[in-house]
């Protein structure tokens, strides 16, 4: 029982604000295993590390005043204004830790942004007529400024929080995320490129033409799709969210978030028809029980497609195990084939894997609704299916999927002489008659048409002459071996475990990188994954991260080496020996880097033979060291045959090429053999 405080002496109070393990890395603009570190390493001397207000509870919390301070005196992390930035990034004290006291920061920070009022300098009940006056229906603030107006210790709590950011609709930024992330229950929250691609989709879809941009969301959740769009839009276009009205304490969130981040706002009182150019962006729910699920999900769609005026467009996401995958419901199957007999759905896309970053198993897809083609034969209308689950939303890649979609909502002439890129045009009447799934296998993107002939023969005939010339690659001289029979006298070479080596200091392991986003950048530091190891070898890297971005936001990242070993045990153990280097490894691979005694070929080979499947099986597999008079004659080997190997695979590479092309130029016409005329014979 813990003693009584002495008489007269005051009970200790909570910190008033507390910062989380990841909110201390936010603050210090560090990565999250940073923090962890110096927990340890900081623990003991003259300035330890912070304690938690909470030791031993799952989630642990600090007191943020002493965070900001400790970091100002270390000189740690690289945020030289902590203290100044504290505001934006503390969680309150529990005391204050509710659903309400969030709701009135966010309302109060709404106000100041939408009237540019200081909180501070203006009297309570002025604060009050000005949330009136925003605000006359009670949709997103008033009632929570009413409640908070006259409580001084909040309204500065707001005003901090505000000037520790960039602006007031920053700040609510933030503290509506903070707030989600202690929500019990999340959405599927997609990923950032996922964001853009969709809101560049409903973007270059929009028609209007009477100087506003209109957007209608039925189903807004937290206002992720429709922020994505204003982040997209130049700051000078105006944008109007057509979204129904507000009832619950997420649909104020919401439309706070809308309002304060720029967006004009009207009510969807009936039908989405009754706002003909607005685009339809929404993500429908998704609940546990899947037949449930997919009904519910498919009637929410069958309730868009209904009320969409003829013209209007529609992006529309969700999961793909509803939207694409074989439905073992025959009720909702039924369902889904009603829609697709609409013959609405222009395009389908299957979104690649990763793009719900809490639920890296969710696989979700896209719908994109447009007008049918009265003047087109039924049998000759057409439905484009795309599938990303392989790919990395690159710049590049979302203009061409955007491009692709545009020219499926075209005409018969316009999808007949569009070059798709990740795109197939398929019989729409395929679709409504699939038993199975609506996109069955991966698809590959059909070749570009050549559009200059004389540009692509040229091309071509110096393909196959570099091919012609291509020295082969020498093997023989370094793969000169003989059998060896091993001296009985001699003792046996050492066979122990992986966990033997990393305990001997032989191996060393080093974690993969969690990254807060997920990079989309064409160059920079290769990022390499577990979707990168595929048959002992790595495929290339699908995306990059920037210099700068690593080393800001990354300052402790570990590249790898040459002769490191990427291994993962998702989806079974795999390895590969990584011969560049210079790449940043993300989790769940990992690396694995040995000393001179080992050798990283027959690190991965062991390692891909042994066949573990997750959790530390991996550590079980066995190997040798190569005997050291055997270490040059083996590197020089494997560099030969990798070599050799590289050469092959880029030779089948430019030999498919050169077929594709080849073929595609003479069926299109702008290419043709130089063919020899044949001398007539004698006589004639």
């Amino acid at each position: 029982m813990a003693p009584s405080p002495a008489p007269g002496a005051e009970e200790p109070q909570p910190p008033a604000a507390l910062l989380s393990m990841s909110g201390i890395a936010r603050l210090a603009k560090v990565r999250r295993p940073v923090v962890t570190i110096w927990r340890r390493r900081k623990a003991q001397g003259p300035d330890p590390f912070p304690a938690p207000v909470n030791p031993g509870h799952p989630e642990l919390q600090f007191d943020a005043t002493e965070i900001a301070a400790w970091l100002t005196r270390t000189g740690l992390g690289n945020n030289a204004s902590a203290q100044e930035d504290l505001a934006a990034h503390v969680r309150p004290g529990p005391a204050h830790l509710s659903a309400d006291f969030d709701a009135a920061v966010a309302a109060l920070l709404t106000l100041t942004t939408l009237t540019g009022a200081s909180l501070t300098e203006t009297v309570p009940t002025e604060l009050l007529d000005l949330a009136d006056d925003v605000d006359p229906h009670d949709e997103f603030c008033y009632r929570e400024v009413e409640a908070a107006h006259q409580n001084p210790e909040l309204v500065s709590h707001a005003e901090q929080v505000a000037d520790a950011s960039y602006s007031a609709a920053n700040a609510l930024e933030q503290s509506l995320q903070e707030a989600r992330r202690r929500a019990p229950n999340l959405p599927d929250v997609l990923s950032r490129p996922a964001l853009r691609l969709l809101a560049d989709l409903a973007i270059a879809l929009h028609e209007g033409d009477d100087g506003e941009m209109h957007f209608a969301d039925p189903f807004p959740q937290a206002g992720d799709l429709l922020a994505a769009v204003r982040e997209r839009l130049p700051e000078h276009i105006p944008a109007v969210a057509h979204t129904p009205e507000v009832t619950t304490a997420v649909g104020r969130n919401t439309l706070r978030r809308l309002l304060s981040g720029g967006w004009g706002r009207r009510r969807l009182s009936g039908e989405l028809g009754a706002a003909p150019s607005a685009v339809v962006l929404t993500q429908v729910d998704h609940e546990d029980d899947p037949r449930g699920s997919a009904l519910h999900l498919l009637r929410q769609i069958d309730d868009i497609a209904l009320e969409m005026h003829a013209g209007q467009r529609a992006v529309i996401v969700g999961p793909a195990q509803v939207l694409i995958d074989e439905l073992a419901d025959r009720e909702a199957d039924n369902l889904r084939a009603h829609l697709l007999r609409l013959d609405r759905v222009r395009s389908i896309i299957r979104l690649p894997a990763g793009s719900v970053p809490r639920r890296h198993n969710r696989a979700m897809a896209v719908w994109v609704l447009g007008a049918t083609h009265p003047g087109v034969p039924a049998e000759r209308r057409w439905t484009t299916v795309c599938d990303l689950t392989d790919r990395g939303l690159t710049p590049a890649l979302c203009i061409d999927v955007v491009n692709d979609t545009l020219a499926a909502m075209g005409d018969e002439q316009t999808v007949r002489s569009h070059a798709f890129h990740y795109s197939r045009r398929v019989a729409a009447r395929s679709v409504i008659a699939a038993h199975g799934p609506l996109i069955p296998g991966p698809t590959t993107a059909p070749p570009r048409p050549a559009t200059s002939g004389s540009h692509t023969a040229a091309r071509l005939m110096t393909l196959a002459e570099r091919l012609d010339s291509e020295p082969a690659q020498p093997l023989a001289p370094a793969v000169r071996v003989f059998h060896a029979s091993a001296p009985t006298t001699r003792r046996p070479s050492t066979h122990e475990t992986i966990e033997h080596w990393l305990d001997r200091g032989d191996l060393e392991l080093i974690p993969g990188h969690r990254l807060s986003g997920e990079p989309t950048d064409e160059a920079g530091v290769p990022v390499l994954g577990a979707d990168q190891i595929m048959d002992g070898s790595l495929a290339p890297a699908q995306v990059h991260i920037d210099l700068l971005t690593l080393a800001e936001d990354y300052p402790a990242a570990h590249l790898s080496e040459p002769g490191d070993v990427i291994l993962t045990t998702t989806g079974g153990l795999r390895a590969a020996v990584d011969h560049e280097g210079s790449a940043l490894v993300t989790y769940p691979a990992r690396i694995l880097r040995p000393t001179e005694t080992l050798d990283p070929h027959l690190l991965a080979r062991a390692l891909n033979r042994h066949g573990a499947t997750g959790g530390r099986a991996w550590r079980s597999v066995t190997l040798r060291p190569v005997p050291e008079s055997q270490r040059k004659a083996l590197r020089e080997a494997m560099a030969a045959v990798d070599n050799a190997h590289r050469h092959a695979h880029a030779r089948i590479a430019a030999l498919k090429e050169l077929r594709d092309d080849l073929l595609d130029g003479i069926a299109a016409r702008v290419l043709q053999f130089d063919t020899p005329t044949t001398a007539p014979p004698e006589g004639h």
